[in-house]
């Protein structure tokens, strides 16, 4: 049976109503369930998956919303920092001081998990050195700010060392949706994009994969 869990977005204090009137983007996720999940969402907003092949589910959450996951705060608090750092690209490079914007990308990574607290192996050192390498990938040297350009690329391209910790990032232009739904694996797939996206997958268990997808926009 088809169980799917979505968190409700709630644009409270104004944190997201600065951003424009957006088309809407489409995910699908098809692989713990027996049909298919999907969910449209304003595509200038962040967007976690979660697949959970022990509770056979498909989890969302929008803009950081808790679907069971981190507490709302926390998760608030991730996406408000990520927010404020648009446009992503040259001026997010040298974050190594930043360290709790860098921690926002574990805890934006589990806002649809069933766990309550991010993966415990993202919250190191070692791996928040490896997120600020994907941050490269967000600069013009990988992704021409025309959304047609049909631009990809990921942490092979940099040779990053986020893939130590079983995840992955990349960046793509809407052009290239097709690459970037095969690197997200097959089950789950994003349509409609309007804008560039930065994204992320984490092999958190045998049984939990965890997906961020982020806007790039500019203000």
């Amino acid at each position: 049976m088809l169980r799917t869990l979505m968190g409700i977005v709630a644009l409270t204090a104004g944190l997201f109503l600065q951003v424009p009137e957006t088309l809407a983007a489409q995910a699908e996720c098809d692989d713990p369930i027996d049909n298919v999940a999907r969910i449209g969402w304003p595509s200038r907003l962040p967007l976690s998956i979660t697949e959970d092949e022990d509770e056979r589910e498909c989890r969302f959450s929008v803009a950081g919303v808790a679907a069971g996951s981190p507490p709302q705060e926390d998760l608030s608090n991730a996406a408000r920092l990520l927010f404020e750092a648009q446009p992503f690209g040259d001026t997010l490079l040298g974050l190594g001081a930043d360290r709790e914007l860098l921690a926002s990308i574990p805890m934006m990574l589990a806002a649809a998990s069933p766990e309550d607290q991010p993966d415990p192996k993202l919250q190191t050192d070692e791996f928040l050195a490896a997120v600020e390498e994907c941050f490269e990938l967000t600069t013009s040297r990988f992704l021409s700010p025309f959304p047609d350009s049909g631009d990809f690329a990921s942490d092979d391209d940099i040779f990053g060392s986020v893939q130590s910790f079983d995840v992955r990032c990349a960046v793509a232009s809407p052009a290239a949706a097709d690459q970037l739904n095969e690197f997200l694996g097959g089950s789950v797939r994003l349509f409609d994009l309007e804008v560039p996206v930065f994204v992320f997958r984490n092999e958190r268990s045998f049984s939990l994969n965890e997906f961020l997808i982020l806007p790039i926009v500019r203000r």
